[in-house]
């Protein structure tokens, strides 16, 4: 199985995650939404996992920067062909996913974006989208089950 993670940057959970998913024997694609920066995780990739490239990269996404970047990510999916992709935070990456017609779509909260985010405005707007269009939703607390 193909299973593309999509995330805004490469952190120490990014990190974790990876490697736990490279360890089940399937075929791992890593994409990033943002540039590489000093806040990300110094290790490398693990081993076994693919590092994909989105052609145009940036370090604030707004919302006018949507239609353009879901079309590069249909690229990346029409070349990678992963069975589910695995997305989040919720407002960029798995909006950016469910627009641009990823699925299955996991979407990952990563906390804030659904406790904090999705209170009202853009942000809960992107989230109900992202969210009408997921076939499962991950999250890392009972707050924010409780909110999403």
């Amino acid at each position: 199985m193909r299973v593309l993670y999509f995330t805004r940057g490469y952190t120490a959970h990014d990190h974790r995650f990876l490697a736990k998913l490279a360890r089940t024997g399937n075929e791992i694609g890593y994409l990033r939404l943002t540039p590489p920066d000093a806040a990300d995780d110094p290790h490398a990739l693990p081993d076994g996992v693919q590092a994909l490239e989105l052609r145009r990269r940036l370090h604030r996404v707004r919302p006018w920067h949507y239609p353009g970047l879901a079309r590069l990510l249909r690229v990346v999916l029409d070349g990678f062909r992963p069975d589910v992709v695995h997305a989040g935070p919720v407002q960029d990456c798995a909006l950016l996913a469910a627009t641009a017609g990823a699925g299955p779509l996991v979407t990952m909260s990563w906390g804030s974006d659904i406790l904090m985010g999705a209170r009202r405005g853009w942000g809960q707007w992107a989230a109900r989208r992202a969210l009408a269009r997921t076939a499962a939703f991950v999250c890392d607390c009972q707050a924010v089950r409780a909110a999403g």
